[in-house]
């Protein structure tokens, strides 16, 4: 069975890239294809973590990344340029899940040192939101707090219309997400530490899978670059379609996204690197 889903309208070709074809379930995924030209070594590879490597569960805690994905993350970081987790999570629990050397670590949407006053803020905020969240659940992570509601689904909508406020009053921004609410500090999101990460190791492709809201920017900031590129959407019953309107391909899950990376290692593996990097044997 294929892992392609859907994919995006064809995109403007830039130099070296032909743009994405239509695929279907019974298409052979080629991640050549969006490549041409361009070595493994000068590919940088990002990608979230819950509900992308690791299936969404109902206990946050228990998350874990598929044995299949993390396998490919291993093969990847030998041979791509630059591996990177962009997550919600704080960087110590990401290290505790992505047992990988090698790989970049961004936690807290990538905000790597929120200032006293985004902490403060969220400690209000925190507060305030304890004591009315009723039936759902705030977990505290540092930088960001996430507000559950997957035990009470229907709580969705009223917790947004009462939190939304409370996190603005705090100068804090506010995201819908999988049966979840994240609040972080407006320097907070995965777009802007995708961009620091492209301005800093300026690869000629790059790569970023993700399957919800807080997913979407970052998937239109790879989709309106001006090299090769592979914006990769993860569905799931939870996620509305629109978030994956720039994709390039869409995966369905994170199982979907593990056989995607999988496929990327393979073909890196087959690509190897230049000639000016394999040295003259001599």
């Amino acid at each position: 069975m294929g892992i392609i889903i859907d994919a995006s309208q064809l995109k403007r070709p830039v130099a070296g890239f032909n743009g994405p074809k239509r695929l279907s379930v019974t298409d052979t995924f080629e991640p050549g294809q969006f490549f041409a030209g361009v070595r493994p070594e000068r590919v940088l590879l990002a990608t979230d973590f819950d509900g992308t490597l690791a299936p969404i569960v109902a206990e946050p805690g228990a998350a874990a990344i598929l044995p299949e994905a993390l396998d490919a993350l291993r093969r990847l970081q030998r041979s791509l340029g630059h591996v990177a987790v962009i997550s919600g999570r704080s960087t110590p629990d990401l290290a505790a899940r992505v047992p990988v050397e090698g790989v970049e670590l961004l936690g807290d949407y990538g905000l790597v040192e929120p200032s006293p006053a985004d902490l403060e803020a969220l400690a209000a905020f925190n507060l305030e939101a304890e004591a009315g969240v009723g039936r759902g659940r705030v977990e505290r992570k540092g930088a960001s707090t996430s507000v559950h509601f997957r035990d009470s689904p229907e709580l969705g909508p009223r917790l947004l219309a009462a939190l939304e406020p409370v996190a603005r009053r705090h100068g804090l921004q506010i995201r819908p997400g999988r049966l979840v609410l994240e609040v972080m500090p407006q320097a907070g999101n995965k777009e802007s530490a995708l961009q620091r990460l492209i301005e800093r190791h300026r690869p000629e492709a790059v790569v970023w899978a993700g399957d919800d809201a807080g997913d979407a920017n970052a998937l239109r900031l790879v989709a309106g670059l001006p090299i090769p590129h592979l914006a990769v959407g993860v569905s799931s019953p939870e996620a509305a379609a629109e978030i994956f309107e720039a994709c390039d391909v869409v995966v369905e899950e994170a199982r979907g996204a593990a056989e995607l990376l999988s496929r990327l290692a393979d073909w890196a593996s087959r690509a190897g690197p230049g000639p000016e990097d394999r040295g003259s044997g001599g």
